[in-house]
């Protein structure tokens, strides 16, 4: 069954003439993130970003979002478009790379899964670091 409930202000890429026009459609909810990932690759290969570009232009594009991202958080206005123009950026940078963003985060959450530790003023401590 399909899920028909839409988030306001959630636009959709038009999907037809080639995926190139934007349109202010309500997405419904049940589109993957995988399936997103596919949309914003074929965009970036669309527009030649993937090999028209490099990991340091890329790199300098993601803190340029996340210049936008601490704006929003400072200014206690929505993050989600901030958000999701820094995953963005980073598809381009794994489509760069050969790799999507499931393997990114299975290999970040492999990382993190066994580590133990508290915040500490604002600040993550991992347990090691405490002795």
């Amino acid at each position: 069954m399909r899920t028909e409930a839409v988030e306001k202000d959630f636009f959709n890429w038009d999907l037809h003439n080639g995926r190139t026009e934007y349109e202010a459609t309500p997405m419904p909810y049940d589109h993957t993130v995988d399936y997103l990932e596919e949309l914003v690759t074929e965009w970036h290969q669309a527009r030649n970003l993937i090999d028209g570009s490099s990991d340091k232009d890329q790199f300098a594009k993601l803190i340029q979002e996340c210049g936008e991202l601490s704006e929003s958080i400072c200014k206690d206005s929505s993050v989600a478009d901030d958000i999701g123009d820094i995953m963005v950026v980073l598809i381009n940078i794994a489509a760069r790379n050969n790799l999507n963003l499931n393997q990114c985060l299975g290999t970040a959450y492999n990382d993190i899964k066994d580590r133990k530790g508290r915040m500490v003023d604002g600040v993550f401590v991992k347990e090691a670091d405490n002795h």
